[in-house]
């Protein structure tokens, strides 16, 4: 199931019962994190959610692989992601792990810090 909205698009892991098991939400990477660019066209993963009861299983793998796959197929050449601070022991270990390198750091709108990686494709 991949429900649309404009400019936005979001991908639902289900295990075979139909259980919602986790999200990936995509899109064009914004100007923002353009910066952090060393490709000509990269996309942005701006949401990436397992349950917690089904994390280390491979379903974020399998949702990155996914997005992976689709940007290859659809003329992308690199994946951005915003990682904010509170997920330095969650979401940063799982990207670094994914093949993702730091490519630095920017402020949001409450003035916390996020890691933004990058990894081509």
């Amino acid at each position: 199931d991949t429900p649309q909205y404009p400019g936005e698009f979001y991908v639902v892991a289900k295990d075979d019962a139909g259980t919602v098991l986790g999200l990936l939400g995509y899109r064009d990477a914004i100007t923002k994190l353009k910066q952090f660019s060393v490709g000509n066209k990269p996309i942005e993963i701006y949401s990436l959610f397992v349950y917690t009861n089904v994390r280390q299983k491979g379903n974020g793998r399998s949702l990155v692989n996914f997005l992976e796959e689709y940007a290859t197929k659809n003329g992308y050449d690199e994946i951005l992601v915003r990682s904010a601070d509170k997920f330095k022991e969650t979401g940063w270990v799982f990207y670094e792990k994914m093949g993702f390198t730091l490519a630095g750091t920017i402020e949001g709108s409450t003035g916390s810090i996020s890691n933004v990686y990058r990894k081509s494709v």
